[in-house]
């Protein structure tokens, strides 16, 4: 009796198990392949990257299912909702590649779902592809403060009735924006070095020009971004370019219709035609024309008209930033760069004395001062 009740034990354990084991077993293998080197990788403001998918029936042959179990119904959920995927966002784009063609069922952003075509035996394979890209939300993954990955779940109709894969750690990037120069208008005979040499010397009713370098430090490129300006009260902007510093070749910035809580600043936009003009750093990779590559850098000229002088201004104020809609209102990130002015370091006309005689009393009481263009100061020698 106690045998008896012991096998009937190990008996009910075994089945147990069995059908435990039967009903966890993996009836689809999936395999996700993201994008993980060079610039393919998922980065901010980059546009869509592809991933692909690959769903293969792999369940088990019996004597009354020599061929497996079919698997229909399909139904795969991409799930981008969750903290690991933030920022990433489903395109709209599915390619079909093989084993039948695969429909979107939902174009949720964050969550899109695909009907599947049935996987009828054992064997049957279907691979398709998706656009994802990474928005400005997803800076925290390109900032190394989560680990990037994200679940895809199939529900269907046969074997265990759902099953998930995840697509293991990747890599986010993102572009960094900076402007490391800025060099203000040359004055003949004085030599601009430290922080004398972004600053511009005003004189009144001349032009003149500012140089500001931007460099792409990130490992993200960027197929446009914005640059502005702010305004300033003793001076117009009569207008802004780009300019390689090997070839000479130029191209004057557009500007975008300002918004009225921006109504101080003007903005530009920077296009694949002025992108085309920028010069290769150290580590840059092979040229694409019309991408802001890593360490690639834009020599912008600012040109500057002086319309008047006082002894208290402020400094002159410029940025460039990046979203992923190039509008003046899409920031993910910026630079910031300022130049200080200055009047009154315009050189002396030096006459001899004879030429010209004293200083009459009215010169005196002129007050001339030295960012007037139209007349030199005087000084005697």
């Amino acid at each position: 009796m106690k045998i008896f009740s012991k096998v009937s034990t190990l008996f009910i354990v075994a089945l147990t198990l069995f059908l435990t084991s039967a009903s966890f077993a993996q009836n689809l293998q999936i395999d996700i392949t993201v994008p993980k080197s060079g610039e393919s990788r998922f980065s901010v403001c980059a546009g869509e990257r592809i991933v692909k998918i690959r769903i293969e029936n792999v369940t088990p042959t019996r004597d009354t299912l020599p061929t497996g179990t079919p698997l229909t119904n399909i139904k795969a959920t991409i799930d981008l909702s969750i903290l690991s995927a933030k920022g990433l966002k489903f395109t709209g784009t599915v390619n079909s590649l093989s084993g039948g063609t695969v429909n979107i069922a939902s174009a949720a952003p964050n969550k899109p779902i695909f009907d599947i075509p049935d996987l009828l035996k054992r064997g049957d394979v279907v691979e398709f592809e998706i656009g994802i890209q990474a928005d400005c939300d997803a800076l925290p993954l390109a900032l190394g403060t989560a680990s990037p990955n994200f679940d895809i779940k199939l529900d269907y109709t046969g074997g265990t009735t759902t099953q998930k894969a995840n697509t293991g750690s990747f890599e986010v990037v993102k572009p960094a924006l900076s402007i490391p120069k800025i060099i203000g208008n040359s004055i003949p005979g004085v030599v601009k070095t430290g922080f004398t040499e972004s600053i511009f010397d005003g004189v009144k009713g001349t032009t003149d020009t500012i140089t500001v370098n931007i460099v792409n430090a990130g490992n993200a490129p960027l197929s446009n971004f914005v640059y502005w300006v702010k305004d300033h009260p003793l001076l117009t902007l009569q207008k802004v370019l780009v300019c390689n510093p090997v070839t000479k070749a130029t191209v004057e910035l557009t500007k975008i219709p300002s918004i009225p809580a921006h109504g101080d600043t003007i903005f530009y936009a920077i296009t694949p035609t002025a992108i085309a003009l920028a010069t290769s750093g150290i580590g840059s990779p092979t040229n694409n024309t019309s991408l802001f590559q890593f360490n690639e850098q834009l020599s912008v000229k600012e040109i500057w008209k002086t319309d008047d002088c006082a002894k208290t201004f402020p400094d002159i104020v410029r940025g460039a930033r990046y979203g992923c809609d190039g509008s003046p209102t899409a920031k993910c990130e910026q630079a910031l760069g300022t130049s200080g002015l200055r009047f009154g370091f315009v050189r002396p006309i030096l006459t001899p004395y004879a030429a010209w005689g004293k200083l009459t009393a009215a010169e005196y009481k002129e007050g001339l001062p030295s960012c007037y263009a139209t007349q030199n100061p005087k000084q005697r020698i």
